[in-house]
């Protein structure tokens, strides 16, 4: 029997009882405050959102250690449990966050791991997810003794340690052999694409805009900025594997999405070609998703009855 299940037996051996989250700790979401961007003075403090740190700023309102729990935007991982947050220090937190401390009877780290394991599909709702201040109060939390509560804790942050280093080993071997396989690759595509466009080749020779239903670039218009919403795509966020990064911290308004017109919305097949700064790099658009671009990245909408998407 492990040290764990001895405890449980010694000092809950009919089960463990549950509580409201507003009962084991305290929860500082009144002393939130956001910030626009645009207001925002640049220094050394982490600036919090529902997702983790948006900026860096010169100045914090909160000092010690908490838990923050997504409220709007990025709140719902894939599994279905919250977007948790462990923070320390000098910090500043907005209103997309619930923000906990630790409470007299409960570890603020057992928390930190429980909640973690909690399924709140079914408490998400709008158009933007939001995690209501009600519904997480009230998210129920299974409560034992301190001493299992440490034991846990100490189990999760040793399994937690161990996972990081064993990434951080097979990270460094996997980039070596991943970047000599795409070397190689990018080798054997440039030979078959040059072997397939040589004068040789009896095909038909095109202009682009022969091949499009439309091309446009995105609104010359600076787009208005918001917290959360839809994502606002740069040029830095399109990299060599010709892949978008749709991590991102700006975004805006649904409204102003909405607003554009059809030719500068991606759809599936359209294809975004970068035309400023890191020009050249292609990216095919391979599912529907909802984001925004600014005017250096063109969108170029194929016409499939001249051309295969995938193929231009």
């Amino acid at each position: 029997m492990s040290k764990l299940e001895e405890l449980i037996q010694e000092l809950c051996p009919d089960g463990v009882e549950t509580f409201p989250l507003e009962e084991c700790c305290n929860i500082l979401d009144k002393k939130r405050k956001p910030v626009t961007k645009n207001s925002r003075e640049k220094g050394e403090y982490p600036y919090y959102g529902a997702n983790g740190v948006q900026d860096y700023v010169s100045d914090y309102i909160f000092n010690g250690k908490f838990v923050l729990v997504g409220e709007d935007g990025s709140v719902i991982t894939k599994s279905g449990t919250p977007v948790v947050t462990w923070a320390e220090g000098k910090i500043w937190v907005n209103n997309h966050a619930h923000v906990i401390e630790e409470k007299s009877g409960t570890m603020l780290r057992y928390l930190y791991f429980y909640i973690q394991t909690i399924d709140v599909t079914s408490l998400i709702h709008g158009n933007i997810p939001k995690l209501t201040g009600r519904d997480f109060r009230s998210l129920k939390i299974a409560l034992p003794p301190l001493e299992i509560q440490r034991e846990i804790v100490s189990i999760l942050d040793n399994f937690t340690e161990l996972t990081a280093e064993l990434t951080a080993e097979l990270t460094a071997e996997l980039t070596a052999e991943l970047t000599a396989e795409l070397t190689a690759r990018k080798t054997q595509y440039t030979y078959y694409r040059d072997k397939l466009l040589a004068n040789s080749y009896k095909g038909e020779i095109k202009q682009l805009e022969e091949c499009c239903d439309s091309i446009a670039d995105g609104d010359h218009q600076a787009p208005p900025k918001a917290d959360s919403g839809v994502p606002f795509i740069t040029i830095s966020d399109i990299d060599e594997r010709h892949e978008i990064n749709l991590n991102v911290t700006k975004y805006v308004p649904d409204e102003y999405y909405n607003r554009l017109a059809d030719k500068r919305r991606p759809q599936k097949g359209d294809v975004l070609y970068t035309v400023v700064g890191s020009y050249g790099i292609p990216v095919y658009i391979s599912e529907n998703k909802r984001f925004v671009f600014q005017r250096h990245i063109a969108i170029l909408r194929p016409n499939n009855a001249v051309i295969d998407s995938r193929y231009l």
